[in-house]
């Protein structure tokens, strides 16, 4: 089950529901929802003891707290930060954890919740405003 089929379940739910009904039954009822993790850019998700010991950090716990509160338990599989989105199209994972960056392509296919604002940006010198050669970064870690 891929995050369009959980929120689609949750708003007919939510739609044909009588108040006392609990809206999250379809999420419950699909049984243990696949992860895939990039782990390894603390403070996203790391192995602070090593690979032989679980992973932590704030997507580890945010995920974990998820499926706490909705009963769940995660089967999370570690993953490279460029297979996750592609990963999630084809139904390998449920959802995927990461500093994705939100683009208008990538909403066309894929759901994201952000719930974090990290701060990232650019910065250069006060009164700079002339870019002097093309700056490119490999589409995979956007």
């Amino acid at each position: 089950m891929n995050i369009r089929t959980i929120r689609a379940r949750l708003r007919g739910a939510a739609a044909q529901a009588a108040p006392t009904d609990d809206p999250v039954a379809a999420v419950r009822e699909a049984g243990t929802p696949r992860v895939g993790s990039s782990v390894g850019f603390p403070p996203g998700a790391y192995y602070p003891n090593g690979t032989d010991k679980g992973p932590a950090g704030q997507d580890i716990d945010l995920a974990d707290a998820v499926a706490k509160v909705l009963g769940v338990r995660l089967e999370r599989q570690d993953a490279s930060f460029e297979t996750i989105l592609p990963a999630l199209g084809s139904g390998k994972y449920d959802f995927g954890t990461g500093n994705f960056g939100v683009t208008s392509e990538r909403l066309k296919t894929i759901d994201f919740v952000t719930y974090i604002n990290d701060g990232q940006g650019f910065a250069v010198k006060k009164g700079n405003t002339e870019l002097k050669s093309k700056v490119t970064y490999p589409p995979e870690h956007t």
